[in-house]
């Protein structure tokens, strides 16, 4: 399943609602383009509705956090909401989900690198 998207705007945040896979390819491609393409539009805070992701293998986990890195960059904000079951029980060893950002029970994706086994 492909990655499929549509969008609405609450005040000044642009809410992504995705469906499909984030996945290498076509999925992480479409996700990549869709931020850039959002940000460059002059929308800097991005809301991703997370809530029909079927799946999203380690290469949509980096591209999740390369479009945290590019929003905050362009002076932006990338929260994520409504993470399924599945992805929230990602364990990848070298990012972290961080908390819940109170208000509509948005979670914050921060990068955080573990230095176990750094040299």
């Amino acid at each position: 399943m492909g990655l499929e998207h549509f969008e609405w705007e609450v005040g000044d945040v642009i809410v992504l609602h995705l469906s499909g896979s984030i996945t290498l390819g076509d999925g992480t491609r479409k996700f990549r383009k869709l931020v850039r393409d959002t940000l460059d539009s002059g929308k800097k805070n991005i809301l991703l509705n997370m809530s029909e992701v079927v799946y999203l293998d380690s290469s949509g986990l980096g591209e999740l956090v390369a479009a945290y890195t590019t929003s905050k960059n362009n002076g932006g904000t990338l929260k994520l909401m409504k993470l399924t079951q599945r992805v929230q029980e990602l364990d990848d060893p070298v990012f972290t989900w961080h908390g819940v950002d109170g208000e509509l029970g948005r979670a914050t994706l921060e990068p955080s690198v573990k230095l176990d086994g750094a040299r």
